[in-house]
């Protein structure tokens, strides 16, 4: 009788045995898994390019992603939230939202009496406030262009998205320019009755067209103002067209043979590096909204290119502020 119970008790000591074997394998193995997580940060506060950093720093691979969001207590332009949040578990190609503010819900409308319509379009539109019309009426008191009036009125708050109106004093409403042809921008503004200052710069766009305009487009001014029209020279490519400098010294010292050269270095240029003064080739297609652009894309609105700062969708190159996510990066 003592022999099947010492078997029994042998038995019943090595499956306790296995048992704590099997949960200290485990629990090793979590560590080892835990080692290879990591623990999402705190990033509110932070610019998307400090976020970025502190998520790339991590020791695990993470697909991340950017979103805009309406915050009242963070400053535009900074992070306001992140999915998942602070101190939640990370792996390895898990995705990470980062939401960053474009300011409170709520905006006060500002005193924009007596400022020209283009500037207090501007000011508007770096306020957060996303939808803007313009009517007009006459006045014999302000010159045209000039606001009379806002609606909802100066000292208002009002959710961000409230259509707000501008009355200005009666002119010439312009119109979009941009993309037409040089003759037929010039055209156009002589019909209404405006004069026109034209600028030529390099760019991959063809020559001819019409690559900006100042005042934009929907701006009212006076009967009989310039308008600044910025046209393609249609040269930017000029350089890469050039064939390769042959070896060896050159009968002519290397200089005359490129018209460039003959001008003399100017303020800013580089002797050693003939031609780094023109335009960089724009890399980016035209904007597009709703398009979702990540980090270091770039665009190309109104004859100028943007890369994006941050990942982004619906926040047009020409209306972003100071802290949103397109940085522009010049003409082409």
């Amino acid at each position: 009788m003592r022999r099947p119970l010492l078997w029994g008790a042998l038995c019943a000591a090595l499956l306790l045995a296995a048992l704590a074997a099997w949960a200290l394998l485990a629990g090793g193995g979590e560590e080892a898994g835990g080692s290879a997580g990591a623990t999402m940060p705190d990033l509110v506060g932070l610019t998307p390019e400090e976020a970025t950093g502190r998520l790339d720093a991590l020791e695990v691979s993470l697909e991340i992603s950017y979103d805009q969001v309406r915050d009242d207590d963070v400053e535009p332009g900074l992070v306001a939230a992140t999915d998942p949040a602070p101190g939640s578990g990370l792996g390895g190609g898990d995705a990470v939202t980062v939401s960053v503010s474009t300011g409170p819900s709520d905006l006060v409308v500002p005193d924009l009496v007596g400022e020209p319509e283009a500037q207090a379009r501007r000011t508007l539109l770096d306020l957060g406030f996303t939808e803007v019309a313009t009517v007009q009426e006459p006045s014999e008191e302000h010159s045209s262009g000039t606001v009379l009036s806002t609606d909802p009125g100066a000292g208002e708050s009002v959710p961000h998205d409230t259509p707000l109106t501008l009355t200005v004093s009666e002119g010439v409403a312009l119109p979009d320019l941009v993309g037409m042809a040089e003759e037929e921008a010039l055209a156009a503004l002589a019909d209404l009755g405006l004069l026109a200052e034209t600028a030529r710069e390099d760019s991959r766009r063809p020559a001819g067209e019409v690559l900006a305009q100042d005042p934009a487009a929907g701006a009212v001014v006076e009967p009989a103002s310039t308008v600044l029209v910025t046209v393609s020279s249609g040269q930017d490519e000029e350089p890469e067209a050039q064939a390769a400098p042959e070896e060896g010294p050159r009968s002519d010292g290397g200089r005359g043979e490129d018209p460039r050269e003959e001008r003399p270095p100017g303020p800013g240029d580089d002797a050693s590096a003939p031609g780094t003064g023109e335009p960089e080739p724009c890399a980016g297609g035209a904007w597009s909204e709703g398009t979702a652009y990540p980090e270091g894309s770039r665009v190309v609105h109104n004859g100028r290119e943007y890369e994006a700062v941050w990942w982004n969708s619906d926040i047009s190159p020409e209306e972003t502020a100071e802290w949103g996510p397109w940085r522009d990066v010049g003409g082409c």
